[in-house]
């Protein structure tokens, strides 16, 4: 009788937590079944591990509630409580600093810098991929807007992939106009490292200006330019937009590289 009157008390909480954990395990799970090529990473396993955590909540809250409360009449379950709790506010910590990170670097400032650095993504096939596709556009409204500076597109070319993708986002380019003696490949990297630690030798190569914009997506824009000033770049930052579904998969994703990167 007790157990059921407490499933009615919190009924409109766990209809809450249900609601909010199929919405986020909507939203981990679409970059898989929208895309041809199907996203599967850190971002959206672990954003579905804590969607079904908190269904789990959701679910049985009751039940947790009275294990709970039990736990908090033992030593020993005070001490438990108090170190899962103790994880649950650093790990809260760490990403409201990570989130905070990746937010203060998103910009579409039109800043003049006369060296560009645009960083790969995938390519279907010889085709840019959605996200690639966002990092070209940019590219293009940049350049546009500056017609002195010149782009290093970086990025190489995976086992999946018809070409590099520093390839595709010039043939893209050339398409939409740009002049090819304004774009410079770099078709080697692998890693967003990699893309900026190339493209400086190229700069240094070519006696191009080390104070350097990087365009990638909106999410990317802090570790880019982290590692960038890193290896002795001074770097702004210019935010290709991300399409909403791959925002939380990818933001959480990013998340977790910094944190790593952090602790490191």
């Amino acid at each position: 009788m007790r157990f059921g009157k407490m499933k009615k008390k919190y009924f409109l909480v766990r209809l809450l937590l249900t609601l909010f954990s199929s919405l986020l395990i909507f939203l981990f799970i679409l970059p898989y079944l929208l895309l041809l090529f199907k996203v599967i990473n850190i971002g959206n396993i672990l954003g579905l591990c804590i969607g079904f955590f908190i269904l789990f909540i959701g679910l049985f809250l009751p039940r947790i509630i009275n294990i709970i409360k039990k736990l908090l009449k033992l030593k020993l379950g005070k001490i438990l409580i108090l170190f899962l709790s103790s994880i649950l506010v650093i790990g809260f910590i760490f990403f409201t600093y990570a989130q905070y990170l990746m937010i203060s670097k998103i910009s579409t400032k039109n800043q003049q810098i006369n060296t560009v650095i645009v960083l790969g993504c995938r390519v279907i096939g010889e085709s840019p991929s959605i996200m690639l596709n966002e990092r070209i556009d940019a590219c293009y409204k940049y350049l546009t807007n500056n017609p002195y500076t010149i782009a290093i597109l970086s990025g190489g070319q995976g086992i999946d992939e018809g070409i590099s993708e520093a390839e595709c986002m010039y043939r893209a380019l050339l398409k939409k106009g740009i002049s090819e003696d304004r774009l410079l490949k770099e078709n080697q990297s692998t890693t967003t490292k990699e893309n900026i630690t190339f493209s400086k030798q190229i700069i240094l190569e070519k006696q191009l200006s080390t104070e350097v914009m990087i365009i990638t997506n909106d999410y990317h824009c802090y570790r880019a330019a982290y590692i960038a000033k890193q290896l002795g770049l001074q770097p702004k930052t210019y935010s290709a937009k991300t399409h909403w579904y791959l925002l939380p998969t990818f933001y959480l994703r990013e998340i977790c590289a910094i944190i790593f990167q952090c602790i490191l």
